[in-house]
Formats: C-alpha cells, sequence, structure tokens
C-alpha cells in the first residue's frame, strides 16, 4: 500500500481522532501513558499549552495531522516534560509515539487507519458485519454515514457501561487482581473493550484486571495485563487458558491479553486460581 500511493506511515504522538479532531482533543485523549494534568481534562490541556508557551486557539481550528512538524515537537517535548515531572519512567514516555498510518485520499473521519479499524470493529460489535464489508470493499457515500451513525450508538452503549463500571458496580481487589462482575449489565460483545480501557486508567495500580459479563448461558472472561508488566514472564494466555479449564471453560490468548468462557456459577473458583497463578509468577520473578 504504501509503494503503491495508497498509504503513509510515520513516526508520531499516539491518541485517537488525529486527522478528525481538532488538534486540542487529540491531546486531551493521549491515555498511554496517562499524563496527569492532560489525559482526559479539556481545561487541563489549555493550561498545559499555556504553560508551554503555544496558544489553544490555534489546536482548536486544525486536526493534529494538519499542525505543522515544528508544532507537534514542541507540543510533544512538553508532554515528555510534563510526565518526568510526575515521576513516569522513560519506557512508559516512549510509548507515547509510535507509527501512524494514513490512508491517501480517503475521507477526513477515517483517513487514520487507527480510526477505520475502529469504525470497521464498531459495526462488526454492533452485529453490522454486512456494512464492514461492504465499507472495507471500498463502499463510501451513505453506506459511511450509516455506519458512522452506528458507531455513534457503539459509543453511546460503551459509555454506558463504562459508567455502571466504574460507578454503580467498582473493582474488587483480591491480591494481584482487581475484578469486576457486570452479569446482563454489559453487554458480553464489549466487555473486552471496557476491560481494556480500565486498564488503560488503572494499569499502573492494578497488575492484573479481569471483567465478567453473562453470555446466553455461559460467562465470559477477560483479562488484561498492566502496561507496566509488558515484557516479563507473566503470561496471561497460559494462565487463563489453565484457570477456565479446571472450572470447567476454556480460553487462551496472548502475553498481556486473554479471555475465557467459564460456567456460571464458577466465577468465584476461576478469579481463585487465577490470582495463584498471577502471584506466583509476579513472586518468581521477583526472585529471579
Amino acid at each position: 500500500a504504501v509503494a503503491e500511493g495508497n498509504m503513509e506511515v510515520e513516526l508520531d504522538l499516539r491518541s485517537f481522532g488525529r486527522s478528525s479532531r481538532p488538534a486540542i482533543q487529540y491531546l486531551r485523549f493521549v491515555s498511554d501513558p496517562v499524563i496527569p494534568g492532560v489525559t482526559q481534562c479539556g481545561r487541563c490541556v489549555e493550561a498545559f499549552l499555556r504553560e508551554s508557551g503555544i496558544e489553544p486557539g490555534a489546536l482548536r481550528a486544525r486536526s493534529w495531522e494538519e499542525l505543522p512538524r515544528e508544532d507537534k515537537k514542541r507540543i510533544v517535548s512538553a508532554l515528555v516534560r510534563k510526565a518526568l515531572e510526575f515521576g513516569l519512567e522513560p519506557d512508559e514516555i516512549s510509548r507515547l509515539i509510535g507509527e501512524s498510518y494514513t490512508l491517501v485520499g480517503e475521507e477526513k473521519t477515517i483517513r487514520d487507519a487507527k480510526e477505520f479499524a475502529t469504525l470497521l470493529n464498531a459495526c462488526v460489535r454492533q452485529g453490522e458485519t454486512e456494512l464492514a464489508v461492504s465499507l472495507a470493499k471500498g463502499e463510501r457515500g451513505a453506506t459511511l454515514l450509516l455506519a458512522e451513525e452506528v458507531a455513534k450508538a457503539y459509543r453511546r452503549q460503551l459509555f454506558e457501561s463504562l459508567k455502571i463500571v466504574s460507578g454503580t458496580l467498582g473493582l474488587q481487589r483480591r491480591g494481584a487482581v482487581a475484578y469486576f462482575h457486570a452479569g446482563p449489565l454489559v453487554p458480553d460483545s464489549i466487555v473486552g473493550v471496557v476491560t481494556s480501557i480500565l486498564m488503560s486508567r488503572y494499569g499502573s495500580a492494578i497488575p492484573v484486571l479481569v471483567g465478567l459479563a453473562d453470555t446466553d448461558d455461559m460467562v465470559k472472561a477477560s483479562v488484561r495485563l498492566s502496561p507496566r508488566l509488558k515484557g516479563g514472564s507473566l503470561h496471561l494466555g497460559a494462565i487463563v487458558s489453565r484457570s477456565a479449564e479446571a472450572v470447567g471453560g476454556y480460553g487462551g490468548g496472548h502475553a498481556v491479553a486473554a479471555g475465557a468462557t467459564i460456567p456460571r456459577g464458577s466465577e468465584e473458583g476461576f478469579i481463585e486460581l487465577l490470582v495463584r497463578m498471577v502471584e506466583e509468577s509476579l513472586n518468581n520473578e521477583v526472585e529471579l
């Protein structure tokens, strides 16, 4: 795609809405790592920019993609200083920068490949698989407008689910593992997304986070590892697989993200086994 001129790849600040949102909003959504005084705080972003000698007004009229390279460099340098002030480690700060992929010739809302992928994902999670396929095949116009409406409904559902977990349910803690059981309150199709978002918020304090939600007759578990433990010996896929099988379910995944389907009523046993194996793995790592 790059060789054919259909895609451009560059190193840039990692967030969401690089092409579709005003740059000032793009900064507010920087979340890996979370930067206190910037992440999820509109007023804080404006104050941060002024402290850094940058006029916020200039970032309201243009997207991050449209900003001159020198302006981006100044802002990223200021973000790094802010992160250091709050004691973030260099390996955490390095995650601010990553490869961005621009789909040349696409409309503003889907020029960033991450945004296009998110739109396709939203359609699939809302049961609109054929719509996602049509988009992927290049249909635009009414198809794109319909997909954007589906994505809005998906975001509303996600927002409500996060509100339920963060407010009504809350997180329970057992040793190195935090978890929530949403039952039927959060759709099983998005419990993994909810778990990932919460881990991005609380990963500095929580080694492992588990989200549970009811399916038709089983329970779906989504498990995420804190970014600060990435690259260590703890492998969630193996641990989740063993824990699920022990209670009559099945599961697996990668080192940092895994999932399982377990029988209803086995949640307590699943969590207990998971906690034991996570803590054994972490203790062995410390001893090494």
